[in-house]
């Protein structure tokens, strides 16, 4: 019998935190720039936040592998990823899976589907006792006022592992806990290149929040 996963709390506290903190920018400024937050094995102790607006494909996967490295050089425990992002209502009995790998065919895609949802998605990824990858999340639909003001977020419920998640962010954080030599490489990649990557890729350091 698998033991009762004790770090949940801290990490349904944090996407409390991260839902209100994303809400209020996006009503603020109108917009959300994809945001990175990474996490320490203290709680309340974070890296400087990560803001990277996607350019395309390829560039996205870049930064995920930087962010993947990142997490691995500063021995972090879990990250956040808040971003507003577009969607479309499956037909019914779809796997998800299977809707993005069609829609990557056939399209359209949800930025320019008729069907389309405005979403603000927040994203948590960690390791529980047993070093076991684990994810926790919500999502919730951007209200607009009659002049395409954000005026607030109507959340769903929150979801846990795995559901309404995109493969590629859970594939950030690896599925099996690093060892000290795969910390030091990572580290020793951070401080040769990581300003320079950072630059390459448009990735910008951001108030903690």
């Amino acid at each position: 019998m698998k033991k009762p996963n004790k770090r949940l709390d801290r990490w349904a506290k944090q996407l409390a935190f991260d839902k209100a903190f994303a809400a209020d920018r996006l009503v603020k400024d109108g917009e959300l720039v994809p945001l990175f937050v990474l996490h320490k094995q203290q709680p309340n102790t974070i890296m400087t936040p990560l803001l990277t607006p996607f350019r395309d494909p390829e560039q996205k996967r870049q930064v995920h592998q930087f962010i993947a490295a990142a997490l691995i050089a500063h021995d972090c425990v879990g990250f956040s990823y808040l971003s507003e992002c577009w969607l479309r209502a499956l037909p019914p009995g779809e796997d998800p899976r299977a809707a993005m790998r069609r829609v990557e065919r056939e399209g359209p895609m949800p930025s320019v589907a008729e069907d389309r949802q405005e979403v603000l998605m927040i994203t948590i990824v960690y390791r529980d006792d047993a070093d076991e990858r684990m994810s926790i999340g919500a999502m919730g639909d951007i209200i607009r006022d009659a002049k395409g003001k954000v005026s607030h977020i109507q959340w769903d419920d929150d979801f846990e592992n795995g559901e309404l998640l995109d493969g590629a962010v859970l594939e950030i954080m690896g599925e099996d806990a690093p060892t000290p030599s795969h910390r030091s490489i990572a580290a020793h990649m951070l401080r040769e290149n990581g300003p320079a990557i950072m630059k390459h890729l448009g990735i910008v350091e951001g108030r903690k929040p």
